[in-house]
């Protein structure tokens, strides 16, 4: 249908004629409008449903409130949360490691050093979301590191998928590995990082780890009482490291980085530099240690024994010159990474190579306490230089209430060694003579098991003595009063015949018996033992210096402290110490046999200081169930004394 509304059409005008068809056409149009309108109306009614539009603009209306109010939420109350989450994803503080401090022997030489080491982190935040390429990576990186998959999947799962935290994934990378980690590295393995460390490195072997100790990864326990260190970071566990962990640890730095959507840094945009950790210099002597610790171990094979210990000291200052426990183990395996299998076949061996027998083990010190006792004996009067008691070998108690029962107490030479003054019963470790002055026998009133414990208590042997070391024993001097405790037993003369000659239940530690050769030997003074000579910076500036430290003097008379010298003097001189009197300079000490419950073999002891007229050493040395101490150490302490003297004496 033409369009009824147009009056022209291609530029031709109107005439009658067209009018009157125009006119007819606008009456059919007015007639069909009603219609069209009708129509229309309806359609729009049914379209335009009014009670429909409300609900849809009171919903829309509702909705624009909603995301509103959540748009003013988290604009004014957790835009700062996510601000700085933001900020965490793109700008991250990290701890600068410090490098620990050396430890050094008195002449200079490192024992215990710092090498770069290599490790792999993965930081959980920074993983890939997306788990196919989440395993991925972790076959990739698996196979560089040449570990279980299923080992660095089990680390994922166990980690906090938003924790910036660095896990370990493993440490001690090779040359190797870490090159093949840098060239992956560079087209990806978001959130695994490779982080240049230093580990501990011991020069010396097990000859110094007891006194070294050795690093391991900080423990939840150890991460409580140390705040400072992260989850990543190593400690001291024991030895000196242990001790001095705050002095050598130095302190941490900070730098804040810029990373990239793999979690790789960009670039540092500040830093506070660490401080490396200040450095040890001991009193110990390298040479002179691995000396004793071979000659130990020849003694050990000769006897067809494991366990020996040694320690030598300055008796002028209480300076450790030298101190060796075997078995001992390496101390590099824990910086390596011990493996499980290695750690517990050092836990369950018998003969407890951790076991530090210098200042942890504890021994019945058998004759070398009689040094103490004939001091005793001296300072309470009971005897004087030429007090003598006559040695038959064997002397005889009677029993208390039944007098036809006698208790023999026997002598070491079961033949006796005849009349003895104090001089001599040192020099021939005169059981009888002890016994009567410690306990007395028929007219000689002897100490008492009180005056002999007050002795031993002046001599520190229920106390520590303080060396800068960890897991010092005290000594043990059995009472009345404990064996009543412990035992539900009385005191019988025999067990104060017993202490007297360092047999029974007495046990100390054979620093103790370097200590009070040392007391001796330097006329009446304890020096607290000591490790540190000084502690320098890592520009080798003096931080401190360890002073001698006088624990206790003058609680013993010297005129006394002279007799008990010239008892140790001539004990080195004859018998089975005469050995001794071809070395240079002349010895002074006592050798020990102490008993051992069982069937093994007794404990070896042998104490000596050296020269005797001005002494500059002294050198204790046990052999567990090594026999005879005057068989067993004597010809120890003669090789090592040989070497001192050649060596360092005067030097």
């Amino acid at each position: 249908m033409k369009n009824p509304f147009s009056f022209y059409e291609k530029n031709i005008f109107l005439n009658k004629k067209n009018l009157t068809n125009y006119s007819k056409a606008i009456e059919r149009q007015d007639n069909e409008l009603p219609f069209l309108q009708g129509a229309i109306k309806g359609q729009l009614k049914s379209i335009l449903n009014f009670k429909k539009i409300n609900w849809f603009f009171l919903i829309l209306l509702l909705g624009l409130v909603i995301l509103a109010g959540q748009i003013f939420f988290l604009q004014f109350f957790k835009g700062v949360f996510y601000q700085k989450l933001a900020e965490e994803n793109r700008i991250r503080i990290q701890t600068i490691s410090p490098d620990r401090g050396v430890i050094y022997d008195r002449f200079g030489k490192i024992l215990a050093r710092n090498i770069p080491n290599f490790s792999l982190f993965f930081i959980p935040a920074d993983l890939p979301k997306e788990k196919k390429e989440l395993n991925k990576l972790i076959i990739q990186v698996a196979k560089i590191v040449n570990q279980d998959p299923n080992y660095f999947k089990k680390l994922i799962d166990d980690s906090k998928s938003y924790s910036f935290e660095p896990i370990l994934i493993q440490e001690n990378l090779t040359y190797e590995q870490t090159i093949l980690f840098k060239i992956a590295s560079t087209t990806g393995f978001g959130g695994i990082n490779l982080i240049e460390q230093t580990k501990r490195q011991y020069l010396t072997g097990p000859f110094f780890a007891h006194i070294l100790g050795y690093l391991g990864k900080i423990n939840p326990i150890e991460k409580e009482q140390n705040s400072e260190y992260s989850l990543t970071d190593y400690i001291g566990k024991t030895g000196l490291e242990f001790f001095y962990e705050k002095t050598l640890r130095g302190i941490s730095g900070k730098k804040q980085i810029e990373v990239n959507s793999l979690g790789k840094e960009e670039k540092i945009i500040v830093q506070k530099p660490s401080q490396t950790g200040d450095s040890l210099i001991l009193s110990l002597d390298l040479d002179f240690q691995e000396k004793i610790a071979q000659v130990l171990l020849n003694v050990l094979k000769k006897v067809k024994q494991s366990k020996a210990t040694a320690v030598a000291l300055d008796p002028k200052t209480g300076k450790i010159l030298a101190m060796v426990s075997l078995p001992s183990f390496d101390n590099n395996l824990f910086t390596q990474g011990i493996s499980q299998e290695n750690y517990q076949k050092l836990i369950n061996n018998p003969d407890k190579p951790f076991l530090n027998r210098a200042i942890s083990g504890k021994y019945p010190p058998g004759s070398t306490i009689k040094l103490i006792m004939a001091l005793a004996g001296l300072e309470e009067n009971i005897i004087n230089q030429n007090t003598i008691i006559y040695d038959k070998g064997v002397i005889g108690i009677p029993h208390q209430y039944d007098p036809k029962i006698t208790y023999y107490f026997h002598g070491w030479q079961r033949s006796g060694l005849g009349p003895m003054n104090v001089i001599k019963a040192i020099a021939k470790s005169s059981d009888i003579f002890f016994y009567t002055i410690g306990g007395g026998y028929q007219n000689f009133k002897g100490l008492g098991v009180e005056k002999i414990v007050e002795y031993f208590k002046k001599f520190n042997l229920e106390n520590l003595s303080g060396i800068d070391l960890p897991n010092e024993a005290k000594g043990f001097i059995p009472t009345p009063e404990w064996k009543e405790k412990n035992k539900n037993e009385q005191w019988y003369l025999g067990n104060t015949y017993h202490l007297s000659i360092g047999q029974g239940d007495l046990l100390v530690t054979p620093l103790q018996v370097a200590l009070w050769t040392a007391t001796i030997a330097n006329n009446g003074i304890i020096y607290q033992p000591q490790m540190v000579d000084k502690i320098i910076n890592s520009k080798g500036y003096l931080v401190k210096e360890n002073f001698p430290k006088i624990i206790k003097k003058d609680f013993i008379k010297i005129k006394n402290i002279k007799i008990v010298q010239k008892g140790m003097e001539e004990a080195m001189s004859s018998g089975e110490t005469k050995s001794l009197s071809s070395l240079p300079i002349k010895v002074a000490g006592k050798t020990g046999t102490a008993e051992n419950f069982g069937d093994k073999n007794p404990h070896a002891w042998v104490t000596v200081y050296v020269p005797a007229e001005n002494p500059e050493i002294v050198l204790t040395i046990l052999v567990e169930n090594g026999g005879w101490g005057s068989v067993t150490a004597v010809p120890a302490v003669k090789e090592i004394l040989e070497w001192w003297i050649k060596n360092r004496h005067k030097i």
